[in-house]
Order: structure tokens, then sequence, then C-alpha cells
């Protein structure tokens, strides 16, 4: 199930984006060894903000209910960006509204490990001095 859903986001990824490496060559190789992508950084990156930006696909509807609050405890309706097909999600908006529990349910898909990423985004926030540089904006 998880290969079958990385081949479908990496096909999404290999069909609309357009990467700055000239790839037009190794596309077909691309397209039937996804492990490739481990190979070089430049396209792994590309590929991992592809999907943090436009790749979990989602149902109909304009507007994504979330699972979990945020810290402040708001259950925040996102919006979604229609496709031909499904809708997606810019997980940045629900990454920027801190909600690391709902970001790893949209990357993940579960809450396993939740407590150790929420520490890690805390250290990252200490470490960046996000109350003083971000929240005063």
């Amino acid at each position: 199930m998880i290969r079958l859903k990385v081949r479908s986001i990496l096909r999404q990824f290999m069909k609309n984006m357009t990467i700055w490496v000239d790839i037009r060559k190794m596309n077909n190789d691309y397209k039937k060894n996804y492990s490739l992508l481990n190979q070089d950084l430049h396209l792994a990156v590309d590929a991992s903000g592809y999907f943090w930006k436009r790749g979990k696909l989602l149902n109909a509807g304009n507007l994504l209910s979330v699972r979990y609050p945020n810290p402040s405890g708001v259950k925040v309706k996102y919006p979604k960006t229609k496709l031909s097909i499904h809708t997606t999600i810019d997980i940045n908006l629900v990454a920027d509204d801190d909600n690391t529990r709902q970001v790893k349910f949209l990357v993940n898909g579960g809450q396993s490990s939740i407590e150790e990423r929420i520490s890690y985004v805390n250290e990252l926030k200490r470490i960046f001095n996000y109350e003083s540089n971000y929240l005063k904006k």
C-alpha cells in the first residue's frame, strides 16, 4: 500500500514538475525505478518539496476538516487545491499553524512516534528562536 502511494506520488511528480536538472533523457529510468531518486540529492529534495506543496491527494470538497486540533485546541479548516480528479492540500498551511499532529497524519497516515516529533519541532523552534523571530511578524 505504501509503495503504491509512493509510486503514485512520484508518478505525479515526474509528470507535473519541471526540474532544473535535465532529466529528459533519464525520465523513463526514473519512471521504472523510483529508487534512482536516492542517488540524486537534487531530485530527492525536489520530490519531497513537491509532495509537501501538492502531493497529498484527498477526496472532493473545498476544505480539509482536520482530525487533530492545533496547539490552541482549534480544528482549523484548510483550503484544498483542485486538480482534474482529486483535491490536494498544501501541507505548509498546516505546518504554519503549528499543527504537528495533523502534518504527521498527512505525511505518514498515523501518529506513531508523535511525541518524539513534537519534541524535535520544539527543539528546532528553540534553536531558531521561533517565539521572537516568527510570532512578532
